[in-house]
């Protein structure tokens, strides 16, 4: 049985190392030691698929329908609500996210890998740097902060695959110490 474990972990490895190839000097020159982590964030957002859009309508109605700010940006820039609500690309990154982040382009060019791991990453620092631990910036990543309730994450299943692929593909580094399963 151990054998049958270890050979599926083999192969799920190889098959996330084959769709990382073609980003894995672009993702390893901007995040260095956190390449894995990234490499694992983009597996889970996108399963490495460049042109990969999510519209999010919650995102829309809690944060952008009620800014003066991003209502006048919309309007003066011809931008609809899913153009703006829309993550995008490799690292699914949100538009406004990306805007915050210096992205000052037309949302769909966050489709570019080279410009969505740029922008994705940025953020990803600001998290880490915000939050001084892996884990925390992996679950607010994708939560936008880094929640829990009675312990755990609200996004668990998210971070425990985020790392578990980080794991997988980086080996155990010395920022893994902060993950708890």
């Amino acid at each position: 049985m151990r054998e049958i474990d270890e050979e599926e972990t083999q192969a799920k490895r190889e098959a996330v190392l084959a769709r990382f190839r073609p980003y894995r000097s672009v993702v390893e020159f901007l995040a260095d030691k956190w390449a894995p982590l990234i490499a694992a964030i983009i597996e889970r957002e996108s399963g490495f698929r460049p042109l990969s859009v999510r519209y999010e309508p919650g995102f829309y109605r809690r944060y952008i329908a009620h800014d003066a700010i991003w209502k006048r940006r919309m309007e003066a820039r011809g931008w609809n609500p899913v153009r703006v609500s829309s993550s995008f690309g490799l690292m699914q990154i949100m538009f406004p996210t990306a805007w915050t982040e210096g992205f000052r382009r037309e949302p769909e060019e966050l489709l570019v890998p080279e410009v969505n791991l740029v922008y994705g990453t940025k953020r990803f620092f600001h998290l880490l740097e915000r939050y001084e631990n892996p884990v925390d910036a992996v679950a607010a990543y994708n939560a936008g902060t880094p929640r829990r309730r009675e312990g755990v994450y609200v996004n668990q299943p998210y971070v425990d695959f985020v790392m578990e692929v980080a794991a997988m593909i980086g080996g155990k580094t010395e920022w893994m110490r902060f993950w708890k399963r």
